[in-house]
């Protein structure tokens, strides 16, 4: 667990001030998971020379068997896989070399979530909140049931060859 909880920092703070988190079912933003510190690399990586904010990782959650299976079978596996409880609810993690936009993030995730026909209103930046292995979300332990350190160039290493998802339903009717 202790392994999982280094990486997970890492991936997901050292390019922010902070890491959305769920600790024991509260939401919130945390400084640090474990103390270590956030920024291993000199300089500030928030954001891009446009102002615009950046994220060092990809990821999608699932829900159900289905996609549970797809998440199983899609390739690359994700680095990091944590499971909520005994449920099917699991979070998927792609470690990127480099940040990127958060707009190519959110493009890249709904990719994902489309190829594993998962839900993606979680695609957004705002909207991410990480479930800490070791703690509790309601009444359910959070576990790490993949802990694999590989990272990825680019996430067309991982969307690249995904198809994009359609446009929702009422955008199509008003346009």
């Amino acid at each position: 667990m202790s392994e999982a909880l280094h990486a997970l920092e890492f991936w997901t703070g050292w390019h922010r001030d902070t890491i959305p988190l769920y600790i024991n079912g509260q939401q919130g933003r945390t400084a640090s998971l474990l103390g270590v510190p956030q920024r291993l690399f000199e300089g500030e990586l928030t954001t891009s020379a446009e102002g615009c904010p950046r994220v060092s990782f990809l990821w999608a959650w699932v829900h159900s068997g289905d996609q549970v299976k797809d998440a199983r079978k899609f390739r690359p596996a994700p680095s990091y896989v944590l499971q909520i409880g005994s449920t099917l609810e699991r979070f998927l993690l792609w470690p990127l070399e480099e940040p990127i936009l958060d707009l190519t993030v959110e493009a890249a995730n709904k990719r994902i979530s489309y190829a594993l026909r998962a839900p993606y209103v979680r695609s957004t930046v705002e909207a991410l909140r990480i479930p800490l292995p070791g703690s509790m979300v309601g009444k359910k332990l959070v576990s790490c049931t993949r802990c694999d350190h590989q990272t990825f160039a680019c996430p067309e290493e991982i969307v690249g060859r995904l198809r994009e998802p359609p446009e929702p339903s009422w955008s199509r009717i008003t346009s």
